[in-house]
């Protein structure tokens, strides 16, 4: 069943074979005519109906599967790309409601899942449970600034720093509004990652930034970790004061020579 080559002879009697890996393969099979797939989607084995959604004969029967039981083979039908634009969003809504939280996942990275939607999905998740749909909240390319900054508290430190680097890249937003407002979170964004006394992956991306507080700078040029050290000894709203501080009295090379290069920038020509 699930060889290329298999002729269509002995592929027309295994949709009624007993064993369902059978009839999963019968599904997958690229030569299985649209007859066959009409009847395995309406098998009782949710992975062979699964397996319909993903042939690429299915689109035919895309409004059977939309309507199928289980949430993994609708969502396919979600993610395929003969499925119409309003379809899809009628699954997304649908699925966005699973106990699942795989499903509310794959709607959380579905491309055309909207704002309104990503919103409802992050009210849903409790604290400290389902933090990969939180993740997939934070990369979807359509998530509101004002949850990205809500997520630069969360309890998952990877998730936290993903929030802050969606909020530091709006440079590379292709939507100029979604740009402009990720601009304006940009000083709410740096408060909440410079909080804290002990060193951080997010409190170092800020210190890189070139709008970085000055305060903040000066605060934190004797840092225990010298990455943070070097990240202020290179950035060029650094006052010259602390550049000269870091390369006279600083016990890490790197850092000197950072600052060094510092300061032989901003000598004149």
């Amino acid at each position: 069943a699930e060889h290329p080559a298999t002729p269509l002879e002995l592929l027309t009697p295994l949709p009624r074979d007993k064993e369902s890996w059978v009839r999963r393969a019968v599904a997958k099979h690229p030569a299985t005519p649209v007859e066959l797939l009409t009847q395995l989607a309406r098998d009782k084995e949710s992975w062979v109906r699964q397996a319909v959604a993903r042939n690429p004969a299915m689109p035919s029967l895309l409004p059977t599967l939309a309507k199928d039981q289980s949430p993994y083979a609708r969502l396919l039908v979600a993610e395929h790309p003969a499925t119409p634009p309003e379809l899809v969003q009628e699954l997304l809504a649908q699925l966005a409601q699973e106990e699942d939280s795989g499903v509310r996942q794959a709607v959380a990275e579905h491309p055309a899942t909207p704002p309104e939607l990503v919103l409802e999905l992050l009210a849903q998740l409790a604290p400290n449970e389902d933090w990969w749909v939180r993740w997939a909240v934070a990369k979807h390319p359509a998530t509101p600034v004002e949850v990205l900054t809500h997520l630069l508290a969360d309890t998952v430190p990877g998730l936290r720093e993903k929030a802050l680097w969606r909020l530091l890249s709006w440079r590379f937003s292709p939507d100029p509004a979604d740009s402009a407002a990720r601009a304006a979170q940009r000083p709410a964004a740096f408060a909440a990652s410079l909080q804290g006394t002990e060193p951080s992956l997010p409190r170092l991306l800020v210190l890189l930034q070139p709008d970085c507080p000055v305060s903040a700078l000066a605060q934190h040029f004797r840092s225990d970790d010298w990455r943070e050290r070097a990240a202020i000894a290179q950035n060029p709203s650094t006052p010259p004061a602390t550049l000269e501080a870091l390369l006279r009295g600083d016990g890490h090379r790197i850092v000197r020579a950072a600052a060094r290069d510092n300061l032989a920038r901003r000598a004149p020509a």
